[in-house]
């Protein structure tokens, strides 16, 4: 039986640009990455209605042996991509916090 502790593929990354262009260039710039690995996906049991959509409250589980938190700072507003077995999801981060048992980053 396959059952790993981390079983989803976990990419958070961060725009410098507020609009993702160089204000001096016009180029597109490329997000940047923050985290790239393994981690646990789920649901916060927080189902909002928001203008006629539902919107579910997710969290995600980051084993502290995957990053260093003295270098790595996630913060409100970075995009998150979530691709587990069957589908790839996407939104942004609302918190992150260390526990002691690993990195802990609630999104929607």
């Amino acid at each position: 039986m396959d059952n790993p502790r981390f079983p989803h593929t976990i990419r958070i990354t961060r725009l410098i640009s507020p609009d993702g262009y160089d204000p001096y260039s016009g180029i597109e710039i490329e997000p940047t990455e923050i985290y790239h690995g393994e981690g646990r996906n789920y649901k916060n049991n927080k189902t909002n209605l928001v203008n006629g959509v539902v919107q579910s409250d997710y969290a995600v589980s980051i084993p502290l042996n995957n990053i260093d938190v003295s270098e790595i700072e996630i913060i409100a507003g970075d995009t998150i991509v979530v691709t587990d077995r069957s589908r790839i999801t996407k939104g942004n981060v609302d918190d992150a916090y260390v526990g002691n048992l690993g990195l802990n980053v609630f999104w929607t």
